[in-house]
């Protein structure tokens, strides 16, 4: 039975491993290699169960690891063309690695079809991801995108579970800490998403049919889980849900402790 686990979410570190115990793919890798084997072992997932890592951008939250485990375990790195040529750049990527830009087409590891899709965020070039199940349901994740578009709309539409971005509170974010020109940045529509406008997306997805929901990449300086989760409650009744009925919605930790999410 595969499962979606994910690892870390939040501005300071992101992960999710698609797949079953004996194999899946790794998206993303905002975390130190100690740590991902760590929180893999939690789960009873072998290291070398990862068959492929997926990259969504540069942004240093989501590859920390990148180096060290694409080494250790030598499977192939998928990206955009612009965000693996960033990845050399920054000299992420280990000598000898395979790397693999992802266009149109899918790539096929353990069981599962993985494509692609672009966000707006100001990286190189900001990809979310569709994850086919064995049965042809699928499932996706979409993190740092200043706003929806109609094509991410259509790509996320009829998924069986949507970890989508609740980044920022707007009242939290304008009167924290941060400076004025993060903050733009942050609110810019090439930033990230706001508890409503996910809330709202949310909403829509499920009347379109989506019933599971993870609200990920929370900022731990301009959010809180409880913020993210009624905001997206409050849009989710409106549109008719009950809750636990109707709808799952969970928000992902910002470091896991093994608990799996079953597809």
């Amino acid at each position: 039975m595969p499962f979606c686990y994910p690892l870390c979410s939040s501005s300071k570190g992101n992960a999710t491993y698609f797949g079953t115990r004996e194999a899946g793919v790794l998206i993303d890798i905002g975390l130190s290699a100690r740590q991902l084997f760590s929180k893999l072992s939690l789960a009873s997932i072998e290291r070398n169960a990862i068959r492929a890592i997926f990259i969504t951008h540069e942004h240093s939250d989501h590859i920390k690891g990148l180096p060290v485990v694409a080494k250790q375990l030598n499977v192939p790195i998928y990206g955009s063309r612009k965000t693996l040529e960033a990845l050399i750049e920054k000299d992420m990527i280990p000598a000898g690695a395979t790397v693999c830009e992802i266009k149109h087409k899918s790539a096929e590891f353990a069981g599962l079809s993985v494509s692609a899709f672009e966000t707006p965020h100001d990286a190189a070039h900001s990809l979310g991801y569709r994850v086919t199940l064995p049965d042809g349901r699928y499932v996706c994740t979409c993190t740092d995108l200043g706003h929806m578009t109609e094509e991410i709309y259509d790509r996320l539409k009829g998924s069986e579970l949507v970890l989508l971005e609740s980044n920022y509170d707007p009242q939290m974010l304008e009167e924290g800490p941060y400076p004025s020109y993060l903050k733009r940045r942050i609110a810019s529509s090439h930033g990230h998403l706001s508890n409503e406008d996910c809330a709202n997306t949310v909403a829509s997805l499920f009347a379109d049919g989506t019933t599971r929901f993870l609200l990920g990449h929370l900022s731990e300086q301009n959010n809180r889980p409880e913020l993210a989760y009624f905001k997206t409650i409050s849009a989710l009744s409106k549109a008719g849900a009950v809750i636990n009925e109707d709808v799952s919605l969970m928000v992902a930790p910002p470091q896991n402790c093994g608990k799996v999410i079953a597809l």
